[in-house]
């Protein structure tokens, strides 16, 4: 009996079970393209709070992307903090994505500190898009760097 359960279950395997679901939308899904940019700067030198702008990309129709930011600072004072949040720019406007990450100095003395935040937006058919960080309270003078990277998916 417990072999031909075996030999039952492995047909019903094979050759599916139940009918099949709806078809899914025609083309490609999944990551088309993955955008990387690595700077260093210094916050109180700038005059713009956006940074680390990755190379640009002209969305496609039903795309998306995944943007996730990081910022580590050098000797950041005792008390400073900075706030860092995903964003992009379309070559005319820069646009804030999701929530705002803080990081504090609580110490006494300077650290290096550190953020990193994610977050995911619809993209424009026919829009170039250029996916930057954007850095608040931080006008201390010192080396901060930061990792955009953007993952472009079909939807």
């Amino acid at each position: 009996m417990a072999r031909l359960v075996s030999l039952v279950v492995a047909a019903v395997v094979l050759a599916g079970c139940g009918a099949g679901g709806k078809a899914g939308p025609p083309g490609t899904t999944g990551i088309l393209e993955v955008l990387t940019s690595h700077t260093s700067f210094n916050p109180s030198t700038s005059a713009t709070p956006f940074f680390c702008q990755t190379p640009t990309y002209t969305a496609g129709a039903n795309q998306g992307a995944i943007i996730d930011v990081q910022v580590d600072c050098n000797s950041v004072p005792a008390g400073a903090s900075h706030a860092i949040k995903p964003a992009y720019s379309d070559g005319v406007t820069d646009t804030e994505l999701g929530w705002w990450v803080v990081n504090t100095n609580t110490g006494a003395v300077p650290v290096e500190l550190g953020a990193w935040a994610t977050a995911y937006t619809a993209l424009t058919a026919g829009t170039t898009y250029a996916f930057e960080v954007e850095l608040l309270n931080s006008s201390f003078n010192t080396t901060c760097y930061c990792d955009v990277t953007a993952q472009i998916i079909q939807q």
